[in-house]
C-alpha cells in the first residue's frame, strides 16, 4: 500500500478490484493515527537480526487484553469462517470506521493510515493488500488490534470477550497456538516461534 504524500489521491484502487481504500484524512491527521496505534506496539530484534515491531507487553497488561494466533492466511484469503465471526464481534463493539497500516520499522514505519467499514470484503482485502508487511487494524478508540505479521500469523487482541468471540471456536486456545506453531516452524524453520510465544505467553488464551 502507498506511503503517506501530500500529493497522493485520497483513496487507492485496489487493482483489479472495484474497491477503494479511503485514507483516514490529510497527511498529518494520518501520522497521528499511524502515532496512536504505535502506543500500542513497540520494537524488537527478530533472530535473522531484523528490528520488527510487535504487540507491548506493557499495553496487553494495562488493559488486561488477552492474545489469540491464528495464521495470516485466512485473513489474506478473505476466509470467510474467520472474516465473519471477527465483524460480528466488531460490530458488538459499537465500532462502524476501523483503521489500519502497515506497521514496519525504519523508513517504511511512515505509511498510509486507511479507513475502512466493518465489512468482510473489505477487510479480507485489506490483509491481502498488506500480505507483505506487518500491518495493523485497530479503531480510534484502541479497543482492540488484529496485527498481522506478513503472510505468516495473525494475532487477535483485545478484551478476553472480544477475542474469544471474534474467532472461530477451534481457533481458540492453546490447541490452536500449537497448530499455528508447527505449520511457521514447519515452514520457517524449529525454533523460530520460540521468542514472540515467549513475548505474549502471559496474556495467550487456554
Amino acid at each position: 500500500m502507498p506511503d503517506i504524500d501530500k500529493h497522493e489521491p485520497p483513496s487507492f484502487t485496489l487493482p483489479g478490484m472495484d474497491l477503494h481504500f479511503q485514507r483516514a484524512g490529510a497527511p498529518l491527521q494520518q501520522r497521528d493515527l499511524r502515532d496512536l496505534a504505535w502506543t500500542m506496539l513497540e520494537p524488537y530484534t527478530l533472530p535473522s537480526g531484523i528490528i520488527a515491531s510487535r504487540l507491548s507487553n506493557e499495553w496487553l497488561g494495562a488493559h488486561n487484553w488477552r492474545v489469540q494466533f491464528i495464521e495470516a492466511s485466512p485473513l489474506t484469503k478473505s476466509d470467510d469462517r474467520f472474516l465473519q465471526p471477527l465483524v460480528a464481534a466488531l460490530m458488538h463493539t459499537q465500532n462502524r470506521s476501523l483503521l489500519g497500516t502497515a506497521v514496519e520499522m525504519g523508513d517504511a514505519k511512515i505509511s498510509a493510515v486507511w479507513r475502512l467499514p466493518v465489512e468482510s470484503r473489505v477487510l479480507g482485502l485489506y490483509f491481502n493488500a498488506h500480505q507483505i508487511n506487518r500491518s495493523l487494524l485497530y479503531s480510534k478508540a484502541l479497543d482492540f488490534a488484529v496485527y498481522a505479521f506478513e503472510r505468516i500469523y495473525a494475532v487477535y487482541a483485545g478484551p478476553e470477550d472480544f477475542a474469544r468471540a471474534a474467532l472461530p471456536y477451534s481457533a481458540v486456545g492453546a490447541a490452536a497456538t500449537h497448530w499455528v506453531r508447527e505449520g511457521v516452524e514447519e515452514e520457517h524453520g524449529p525454533g523460530c516461534m520460540d521468542s514472540i510465544l515467549e513475548h505474549y505467553a502471559p496474556f495467550m488464551l487456554d
